[in-house]
C-alpha cells in the first residue's frame, strides 16, 4: 500500500492559520506518513510539531524544514530546506538579521495601510498574532477584519501585492547564498514551485544549473495545480541536472482555502513516501 507525504507545510509561525500542533493532529486524521514544517524564514515550530507527533506515538514524522526567501537577477526565488538542524548557529545568524529587517519592514507597511484609510499598528497585529513572523498575510486580515476589504485576496489585489501602494520592499539574500546556508546546516536544498517565477524554458533550465553548481539538491516537481504534464516536464528537467524530485501542497490553512493539506488542489497532489528515500531525507 502507497504511503503518502507532505513536504510543503506552513503553519502559524509563519503565514499559515493552523498551530504546529494541529498540522501534527491533521497530518495523522488524513493518514499521512510524513510531513515537512516548511515556514517561511522561520523554524520556531519545529520542535512542537515534534513534540506533539511524539504524543501521538510517533506518527506522522515531522521532517524539520524552512521555506528561505531569496533573489535572482530581481525575481523572488524560494529555496526549501530539508532535514536541517533548526539549532545551527549560521541559520540562528540569518533568522535573527531576517527578523530585524522584517521589523522595520512591518513598520513601514503598517504606515501605509494606515494612509491608505485602514488605521493599524504593528503592536495591533503583534497583539492579534503573537506566534508568528508578521507578514502581508496577517495585515490583510486584520484589514478583512476591520471591514476595510471583503478578503485576504482583495488585500493584496488592491493593496499589499507586489504593485500595491502599500507593499515594502524587503532585502533578500542571493539564492546561491540560501543554498549554501541550507547545507552548511546539514540540510537539503530544493527549489520550491520552479514554474511560479515564470521563467522562460531555457532561463529555467540555466537557472537550475547555476544553483546546482552551488549545492541544490533538489527540486519540487509535485505541485499544487501542476497538471501531470507539468510535473513530467519537471522531472525531467531535474533528472537532467542530477536532481531528486519532491513534493508538497504550499499548504497554508485558511490563508489559501483552496489547498488542501497532503491532496493540494482539487486532490491533484500525491506525493509518495519512497520520495524520501530517493532523496536520502531523514
Amino acid at each position: 500500500m502507497t504511503e503518502f507525504i507532505d513536504l510543503h507545510v506552513h503553519s502559524t509561525c509563519s503565514d499559515g492559520t493552523l498551530t504546529p500542533e494541529e498540522l501534527v493532529q491533521l497530518s495523522a486524521a488524513k493518514g499521512l506518513r510524513a510531513f515537512a514544517l516548511t515556514d517561511h524564514d522561520q523554524v520556531s515550530g519545529i520542535e512542537r510539531a515534534r513534540r506533539e507527533a511524539l504524543r501521538l506515538g510517533g506518527s506522522p514524522q515531522v521532517i524539520p524544514g524552512i521555506e528561505i526567501s531569496s533573489e535572482w537577477q530581481n525575481s523572488e526565488i524560494h529555496i526549501l530546506g530539508y532535514d536541517l538542524d533548526p539549532a545551527h548557529p549560521a541559520l540562528q545568524s540569518y533568522l535573527d538579521e531576517f527578523l530585524k529587517e522584517r521589523e522595520d519592514r512591518n513598520r513601514k507597511m503598517a504606515e501605509k495601510i494606515t494612509a491608505a484609510g485602514c488605521p493599524v499598528t504593528v503592536e495591533e497585529v503583534t497583539e492579534r498574532f503573537p506566534e508568528a513572523v508578521l507578514g502581508r498575510p496577517h495585515y490583510a486580515r486584520i484589514m478583512v477584519e476591520k471591514g476595510f476589504v471583503t478578503s485576504v485576496a482583495a488585500a493584496f489585489q488592491q493593496y499589499l501585492g507586489d504593485q500595491g501602494p502599500c507593499y515594502v520592499n524587503r532585502r533578500r539574500i542571493p539564492s546561491r547564498d540560501a543554498v549554501q546556508l541550507i547545507l552548511s546546516c546539514g540540510g537539503h536544498p530544493v527549489l520550491a514551485h520552479p514554474l511560479q517565477y515564470g521563467f522562460s524554458k531555457d532561463r529555467l533550465e540555466s537557472f537550475a544549473q547555476l544553483l546546482k553548481d552551488s549545492g541544490l539538491e533538489g527540486m519540487e516537481c509535485l505541485y499544487s495545480g501542476y497538471s501531470v504534464s507539468d510535473s513530467e516536464k519537471l522531472m525531467q528537467l531535474a533528472k537532467r541536472h542530477g536532481l531528486f524530485v519532491t513534493g508538497g501542497s504550499d499548504f497554508h490553512g485558511a490563508n489559501k482555502p483552496q489547498i488542501e493539506l497532503g491532496t493540494g488542489i482539487n486532490g491533484n497532489l500525491a506525493v509518495p513516501y519512497s520520495l524520501l528515500s530517493d532523496a536520502g531525507i531523514c
